[in-house]
């Protein structure tokens, strides 16, 4: 393998020599193989490779859950650098209550780094009043706009040739099934330009970026719903608790913890049946399972407070799964001010002069008798 010098410059080429006779004289056969264009399909193969391996160190910055602003930029600039690029602009898509297309500049990479904002010219960034209309119908059906400046219609070249674009790669980021954003690759020298093989890679990358803002998305619309469900779990009034399925408690609403006075550690991994006073532990299990078994209702079991005063509570207990594994949610209300005015109605009630009884409405079954009913009619 040589290279030839040839008026239209240096050519590699491969070169073979074969002994031969002619008119009985020994001479040499030289023969010359212009291995140019392997030499560029290498080449062209070469930075392909180097593009995906850049993609994927990106990619597994970007999807395996590094904080994502970090990510992004680690994976912009390593892109960057692998294409060779002396730009890269990144845009996002904006709603707007018009027709056309809005976007702004979210970041813009250069060779020596991160621009502290993206240029002027890309600020509330039109793409059809730009004259860029045609690539907003591509963009919308997941194409890819590249190529020389010089070769784009005259209405685009007036936007990229004032920005000193001589070469320009622009791919559309789908996220969700929708266009989202818009990768930029610019070379301005006109030294580079990039081959479809390795336009085929950025479009990969493009794909990467696409995931990793749509798994960011759904993460973030994850943490809203957490934070929104424990906030609402929170302003219950009522004592709302998981439990395991050997009973340990999981976790406890804000009205648990403050009313029983323990702090959320202290009742995390605690059995909830040790709340309930000794001498009762084994009824209120009892109880429990009946709950659970649907034989019962709800159970009147006091709780034992971190001061150990007991406070009335009327339970509810039903099954459930909670991460995917079996558990208990608990309700307990606070019948304190309901047990004080029961408490007050038994009183007046067996105290009052008056003949009193309280009957079962549904079959007027005798509950309860007053002292008076009782010492009147024996």
């Amino acid at each position: 393998e040589r290279v030839m010098l040839t008026p239209l410059g240096d050519r590699p080429i491969i070169k073979s020599v074969v002994p031969i006779q002619l008119k009985g004289r020994a001479h040499l056969l030289e023969c010359f193989i212009d291995i140019s264009h392997q030499k560029e399909v290498e080449a062209v193969l070469r930075q392909r490779e180097v593009l995906l391996e850049a993609v994927s160190e990106s990619a597994h910055g970007l999807l395996k859950g590094r904080k994502w602003e970090d990510s992004l930029y680690d994976g912009i600039a390593r892109i960057g650098i692998a294409a060779g690029a002396s730009r890269i602009v990144v845009f996002q898509n904006r709603e707007n209550n018009t027709d056309k297309t809005f976007a702004d500049a979210i970041l813009e990479w250069h060779p020596d780094g991160f621009a502290s904002k993206p240029a002027d010219i890309y600020r509330d960034f039109c793409w059809e009043d730009s004259g860029l209309e045609r690539w907003v119908n591509l963009f919308k059906n997941n194409q890819v706009v590249f190529g020389e400046t010089s070769s784009f219609p005259e209405k685009e070249r007036a936007l990229l040739e004032s920005d000193g674009m001589a070469y320009s790669i622009a791919i559309p980021i789908w996220v969700a099934g929708q266009w989202f954003a818009t990768i930029s690759f610019n070379e301005h020298t006109g030294s580079r330009k990039w081959s479809s093989v390795e336009v085929d890679a950025l479009r990969i990358a493009a794909s990467v970026l696409g995931a990793a803002l749509e798994r960011e998305q759904i993460d973030a619309a994850l943490r809203e719903s957490e934070q929104n469900f424990r906030d609402f779990f929170n302003t219950i009034d009522e004592y709302l608790y998981v439990l395991d399925s050997e009973g340990k408690i999981l976790t406890a609403n804000a009205a648990m913890v403050r009313r029983l006075g323990y702090s959320e550690q202290d009742l995390i991994g605690t059995f909830a049946i040790d709340l309930h006073p000794e001498s009762l532990k084994q009824t209120t299990l009892e109880a429990c399972r009946k709950i659970l078994l649907g034989e019962l209702d709800c159970h009147r079991f006091p709780v034992r407070a971190k001061d150990n005063s007991l406070i009335p509570v009327e339970t509810r207990l039903v099954g459930g799964r909670w991460s995917g594994n079996p558990v208990i949610f608990g309700v307990s209300k606070d019948i304190s001010a309901l047990a004080v005015s029961e408490e007050k109605f038994s009183h007046a009630f067996h105290a009052s002069p008056v003949l009193m009884v309280i009957s079962r409405v549904q079959d007027g079954v005798l509950l309860d008798i007053n002292e008076a009913f009782l010492k009147t009619l024996g």
